[in-house]
């Protein structure tokens, strides 16, 4: 989702700036370590809470639903689904900016992390995890596994490390934008674009029809 659909770094990062905090040191004991996923969100969230006693949670819907999408993600999907493609969000960032656009862009799936509310809508401090930063393989292959596909059919977007561990499990990785060398080494394909339909030829390419190839060239004469 970040820096595919959402032209951000990070939807945890977008609300730190926010409340103008930064979670450097819990990062780096995350990755040594030192401390795991849970406690990583619950660092972050309680950042947020040093600022504000008490967050309803309608403040961070508020704060990500400013976040900028990235030009052609609706025509994208919508052209990978006139193709009988199914999509979905997978992320480890926060599942209120992954509702927001999942349902403007019509994707079907959504994998993504949560915040824990009290039954008045108040943060609690605990974060609901359901894709691990490290390895979303492991949310990738449950999701393909439950609706039957083959790994070999399904292509992955990206632009980070923490995409890699799909990009070896997909048929296709394609590396979009990508921030660091292993992302652009472990990837298939490479493309730099300000759009997302730069995608779509080379996922096409498996999937052609009259249909798809007109829509594609109708949008990018368009743009």
């Amino acid at each position: 989702m970040d820096g595919v659909f959402v032209d951000i770094y990070s939807s945890w990062v977008w609300v730190h700036d926010h409340f103008n905090v930064q979670n450097e040191q819990s990062v780096k004991r995350y990755l040594a370590g030192e401390i795991d996923e849970f406690e990583l969100m619950r660092t972050d969230i309680g950042l947020w809470l040093k600022r504000k006693k008490n967050i309803h949670i309608s403040v961070i819907e508020e704060i990500l639903s400013s976040a900028p999408l990235l030009k052609g993600g609706e025509e994208t999907v919508r052209i990978l689904k006139n193709n009988n493609i199914e999509t979905a969000i997978l992320t480890s960032g926060i599942d209120i900016l992954a509702n927001i656009v999942g349902t403007k862009m019509g994707i079907e799936n959504i994998l993504a992390n949560g915040i824990e509310i009290d039954e008045n809508g108040y943060l609690t401090g605990k974060s609901i995890e359901r894709v691990e930063l490290r390895d979303k393989g492991i949310a990738l292959k449950e999701l393909i596994n439950r609706k039957g596909l083959s790994p070999t059919d399904c292509v992955a977007v990206g632009n980070s490390d923490n995409d890699v561990s799909m990009f070896r499990i997909c048929g296709l990785g394609i590396a979009f934008n990508p921030t660091d060398e292993i992302t652009k080494e472990e990837a298939d394909t490479v493309i730099r674009s300000g759009d997302l339909t730069s995608i779509l030829p080379y996922i096409l390419e498996g999937w052609r029809s009259t249909d798809s190839i007109e829509d594609l060239t109708v949008y990018l004469k368009e743009v």
